[in-house]
């Protein structure tokens, strides 16, 4: 095939692709679990948690509250042939941008999430372009007026994370008392497991699980020494560090 001739074809194949983008049909649904792996604690609905961090100390938390600001897909680095459709005329390919930039891949509702619920939560759904996704972008941020899952007591507002409870610290004569609440943002970035999430004309379901395995977060923090504000920043930066997503139906690449 002549070089022009097979430029025409790509770019024709490539329409088709943009095309079916725009009517996509795809929907992915994200969910949160409080947990996150099988080493977390098990607990009933609503009852504090108690664990024991890798220094030894002893946490005790009556009560554990995060804020999702957004949860958004990110494409993985295009392959050739998807930058060649990237770099075609706009005028090719405008059927292509009838969409909001985002919104088919971003939700984008604040949800405060009761980390001692021990209830799996649906966030919500999602309808992406089909192609293929390395990583999800979960933002930390404070809780405004219309949050979902916003405590009606006040006391979480303008919050990201709250965590309350004691520590009975290793060498400490007795337990201590915290209030450890942050208002900053953090954005984590966990990559798809067991492999990328993958979208296209045969596979446009697919269910997501957001880990959020809140324990871990408290591992190499001075809970003996450290000052309450000190470790709500530590704490959020953990929080951002440690979350896991992983695809479990039905679409995902090794």
């Amino acid at each position: 095939m002549k070089p022009i001739a097979c430029l025409a074809s790509a770019a024709l194949c490539l329409t088709s692709l943009a095309c079916n983008d725009h009517a996509s049909g795809t929907e992915v649904v994200f969910h949160a679990w409080a947990t996150g792996d099988a080493g977390a604690p098990a607990r009933a609905a609503g009852s504090p948690v108690t664990f024991t961090t890798d220094l030894g100390h002893t946490v005790t938390l009556t009560r554990a509250l995060v804020t999702l600001e957004s949860v958004e897909v990110v494409p993985c680095a295009p392959t050739a042939l998807e930058r060649l459709w990237r770099a075609l005329p706009n005028a090719l390919l405008a059927t292509a941008h009838a969409h909001t930039p985002g919104t088919p891949t971003r939700l984008g509702e604040p949800r405060v999430l009761d980390l001692l619920s021990a209830a799996e939560v649906e966030l919500g759904a999602l309808n992406p372009p089909p192609q293929r996704y390395c990583t999800v972008k979960v933002a930390l941020g404070a809780a405004d007026d219309h949050a979902s899952g916003l405590p009606a007591d006040g006391t979480y507002q303008g919050a990201s994370l709250l965590f309350e409870g004691s520590v009975d610290a290793q060498g400490a004569s007795s337990p201590r008392s915290f209030v450890l609440r942050a208002e900053a943002a953090a954005v984590a970035g966990p990559a798809f497991t067991p492999g990328e999430l993958q979208l296209s004309d045969s596979e446009r379901h697919a269910q997501v699980l957001l880990g959020l395995p809140y324990a871990r977060w408290f591992d190499g923090l001075a809970l003996a020494t450290e000052p309450d504000d000190a470790l709500a920043t530590q704490l959020l930066e953990r929080a951002a560090e440690d979350v896991t997503a992983s695809v479990t139906s039905p679409s995902f690449e090794q």
